[in-house]
């Protein structure tokens, strides 16, 4: 390197600390000799053109490259390939540091990642998500003319960009998008930069929490990733460490990658985890994680000047991306999953388990009956703009403003069946007003056009109609400044239970005997006597039974798998072994019968395809009327009922043997899929003789309290 030290021109003094900085980050020597060359050539350059050391940036590189161009060089160097020497030079104080460019987005950028960070107190990563967000909005669609004017924002402008963000990332994304994007209208909006308040017009993401069974790998299959890991090389050995530490305590990539050396106790045998929210958490140290960081530490790790555990192998070194962890494989599994681990304070494993298939509320109320899911993974994407609503007649502003709105809600993961069929009805209703916008007036007065319902009965629509025009308001507010959104409250209706009909051991006989002499048909009877035993003996929704797929069934645990039911949720629901043997029965039955169905369905018809719920209602109430069931109650038997029977029977059983029923709730909500456990208290006032077993039970605590 002799000739570089001769010929590095205003750079000289820099050649032995330069070639330090990247000898320590991990660069081969023949990439270090290239280089040096490279700055012995810009310093060089730099005394040709009469630059002095503090006048070179970016610009400077761009003007060397395009003179090193010119000259008829063969090595072809990009500006990328200048990044590192402008680092080095920055790091030693040779050159100042890079000033961003003060345009007056990017000045308005600052003051919002202040705002971020001393009003939301949000951490660094978090700042940075929402901060980049804040930049693609604002350069799409607050830029006219090349000049920022956030005070023009619409919410076309907000329904322009949710559709284009939202339609190529997953649900959860999708939230993420919502809220970074509600942040910066909020900011916007304090700063007096925006004269509407359009975070209030961003609808919410469909979905619910703890929807999905989570993605989990079986012991073997983990042990076999772990054994994939080529213990001969650097690269094998700091992934071992990595995917162990994953597996045995259920760490999350981000914690990984935020481990530090004094984390580590090897003495104590602990390791402190940073997670989320800022917490830190002390968990103990397993022997076989113990090690395979220990292997990492003696042959695999690099010094590179960092604290950080987990480095990445190839120049610059430097700590791991925390977004998929430092090493963990780009083609490996994409889950999470870990094999089981000691239980420990903070522990956040989970056992082997089974792949799956695949919250707020939307504005309108779900619709009756047996739906399907809320949200199904990714949010589909937009379909094209057209107007649908007013058939061959001009598309009103109003429609065209209706259009919009459902396209943008269902690209968020919401069917809004029910204000699909509401809203153009409440449309035509302002047009024949001649009003251009929401008001509270019009909004009351459509909602109270209800039709009247059947003496007796207790009608909800006129409320349904005011959430749905109350979530279209909603979203107009952010185009016309005029729009009035009708509060909460101003339809109120009282939900009224209906008494459910519990079923007796000897209701349920009658019905399997009733379907076992009534239907002509053997395959016919055995479908609707297999399908009625597993309501009632395992409290699931009729759809999710329709639902079942043959691959659904775990013959071995005896588990179903419900796939996205109501609210989007999926679970597990364990069998009784005599539910699991009726349930083979009647799959040899059917494949004797039916070799060759037309669909993957468990319980398929006549017709070899899946059972319809129309069809199902209508034989189950021919079955009740044959069997003379419930015809003295207030109210007629119900295929629904079977659940609430299910659930009656479950917690008079735990009564009876003095169980603790109010910690054994919570398991019987995740049980029936509730969406909350108070959904599942509702059913100890189902029977009276709940009733009095709970008051019984609070008397004997009280008086025990009292003595």
């Amino acid at each position: 390197m002799s000739g570089t030290r001769r010929k590095a021109g205003r750079l000289g003094p820099q050649v032995e600390g330069y070639r330090a900085w990247l000898a320590q980050r991990g660069y081969t020597p023949q990439t270090v000799r290239n280089m040096l060359k490279d700055l012995g050539q810009v310093g060089v350059w730099m005394s040709a053109a009469g630059l002095e050391t503090d006048q070179l940036d970016e610009d400077a590189m761009v003007t060397f490259l395009a003179a090193r161009q010119a000259a008829g060089r063969r090595r072809a160097l990009g500006p990328r390939a200048m990044i590192p020497l402008l680092t080095y030079l920055r790091d030693a104080g040779v050159t100042p540091a890079a000033l961003p460019p003060q345009t007056p987005a990017e000045a308005l950028l600052a003051e919002y990642r202040t705002w971020l960070v001393q009003e939301r107190g949000l951490a660094p990563a978090t700042v940075l998500r929402y901060e980049n967000t804040a930049r693609r909005f604002l350069q799409q669609q607050a830029m006219a003319g090349g000049a920022l004017q956030p005070a023009g924002l619409t919410g076309a402008d907000v329904n322009e960009f949710l559709l284009r963000e939202c339609g190529r990332v997953s649900a959860g994304s999708a939230k993420g998008r919502v809220a970074e994007l509600r942040a910066v209208l909020r900011f916007l909006y304090l700063q007096g930069l925006t004269p509407l308040r359009l975070g209030t017009a961003v609808p919410p993401v469909g979905g619910w929490r703890l929807a999905t069974l989570p993605l989990t790998m079986t012991a073997a299959d983990v042990q076999l990733l772990l054994d994939s890991c080529d213990r001969s090389t650097g690269v094998g050995v700091r992934d071992l460490a990595i995917m162990t530490l994953v597996a045995r305590l259920g760490l999350r990539s981000v914690e990984v990658a935020r481990l530090e050396l004094a984390d580590v106790d090897g003495r104590a045998g602990e390791l402190v985890v940073r997670g989320k929210a800022r917490r830190q958490d002390r968990l103990p140290l397993p022997a076989e994680a113990g090690e395979a960081m220990a292997a990492y530490l003696a042959r695999g790790r690099a010094p590179a000047g960092t604290r950080r555990l987990f480095l990445t192998c190839k120049a610059p070194r430097g700590p791991g991306r925390g977004r998929r962890g430092a090493g963990v494989p780009a083609g490996g599994p994409a889950t999470g999953g870990a094999a089981p681990a000691a239980a420990c304070a903070g522990s956040r494993t989970a056992p082997p388990g089974r792949r799956a298939g695949r919250d707020q509320p939307g504005a309108s109320s779900p619709g009756p009956g047996h739906h399907g899911p809320v949200c199904q993974g990714r949010p589909e994407h937009a379909a094209a703009r057209r107007p649908a609503l007013a058939g061959n007649s001009p598309v009103t502003a109003l429609e065209q403003y209706l259009a919009d709105y459902l396209q943008l809600r269902h690209s968020l993961g919401h069917q809004l069946a029910e204000a699909g069929w509401l809203l153009p009805g409440f449309v035509a209703h302002l047009d024949a007003c001649g009003l251009p916008t929401v008001t509270i007036e019009a909004a009351l007065a459509w909602a109270q056009q209800a039709p009247a319902s059947p003496q007796g009965r207790v009608s909800t629509i006129g409320a349904r109609r005011m959430t749905a025009a109350r979530g279209f308001a909603r979203y107009l507010s952010g185009i016309d400044p005029a729009t009035q959104v009708p509060p909460l409250g101003l339809m109120p209706h009282r939900a009224r239970w209906r008494q459910p009909f519990i079923y007796t051991t000897a209701d349920i006989s009658t019905l399997l005997e009733a379907a076992r002499n009534t239907i002509a048909s053997p395959l016919r009877a055995a479908t609707y006597q297999t399908l009625i035993g597993l309501l009632a003996s395992s409290g699931l929704r009729i759809g999710e039974a329709i639902k079942l797929d043959r691959a659904d069934i775990d013959w071995a645990q005896g588990v179903l798998l419900i796939r996205e039911s109501k609210f989007g949720k999926s679970r597990l629901v364990p069998l009784h072994p005599t539910s699991v043997q009726a349930l083979d029965c009647y799959a040899r039955l059917r494949d004797e019968f039916q070799p060759h169905p037309a669909e993957p369905a468990f319980f398929i018809s006549l017709k070899r395809k899946r059972l319809l719920y129309a069809v199902v209602q209508e034989t189950f109430r021919q079955l009740i009327d044959t069997a003379g069931i419930g015809a003295a109650a207030p109210s007629p038997p119900r295929l629904h009922d079977l659940r609430h029977s299910f659930a009656v029977r479950t917690l008079l059983g735990w009564y009876r043997e003095q169980e603790d029923v109010q910690s054994r709730i919570p398991s019987l909500s995740t049980y029936l899929g509730h969406r909350e456990p108070s959904s599942t208290y509702w059913y100890l006032s189902a029977a009276p003789e709940l009733l009095a077993l709970a008051a019984a039970r609070q008397d004997t605590a009280w008086l025990a309290a009292r003595s």
